[in-house]
């Protein structure tokens, strides 16, 4: 778990970070980066990078976790995402706060929802997460949409005439009588 800070831009293109969890070392560079740069900071709780299990299953980890978004929000994050908590939990973390909460399967009772695309879409076919409800399955789609393609390209039905831009006959005609003269050896200046 570091304090990892990444850029992101913060609706309309203005610039922004977001900081994963290492709640000690998220606080100070919020206080930090809000002092030195005016930079928009959201943090994170519960998660740390790489770890997909359920975090504040208990009163002692729950309290952390409220106390830690309360932290976050104190040294001056405009945004805190919850990640993978009981949803009773995220529902006390909301209610405590005055920024936006945003839920990564932490149920309901946020500010608002993140869903990965990937999962949002079906891009991975074999694999849905619990915490993902699939909207679309655009995998099969795009799947069958690449399985089309390269049916056509070895086919030879794909670049067809319309795909493809031409060159006036006599322009062609030049260019071969060049390229015939410049392999017998005698140059291409007209």
């Amino acid at each position: 778990m570091g304090g990892i800070v990444r850029r992101n831009g913060c609706g309309r293109g203005a610039p922004s970070s977001k900081l994963s969890p290492d709640f000690c070392q998220s606080a100070i560079k919020i206080q930090s980066l809000k002092e030195s740069t005016a930079t928009p900071v959201a943090s994170t709780v519960s998660m740390a990078p790489g770890m997909r299990l359920l975090q504040g299953k208990t009163a002692d980890a729950a309290e952390r976790l409220i106390e830690d978004a309360a932290l976050l929000e104190e040294k001056g994050a405009f945004a805190i995402l919850v990640e993978l908590v009981p949803d009773r939990v995220c529902r006390i973390v909301t209610e405590s706060a005055r920024v936006p909460i945003i839920s990564l399967g932490s149920g309901p009772h946020a500010h608002g929802q993140l869903l990965i695309f990937h999962d949002l879409f079906g891009l991975y076919p074999d694999f849905t997460p619990r915490i993902a409800k699939r909207y679309r399955d655009a995998g099969a789609l795009l799947l069958k949409g690449l399985t089309e393609f390269v049916s056509d390209v070895r086919e030879r039905r794909f670049p067809g005439a319309e795909q493809c831009f031409g060159i006036a006959e006599e322009e062609l005609a030049e260019l071969e009588r060049r390229r015939r003269r410049h392999e017998k050896g005698v140059g291409t200046t007209a």
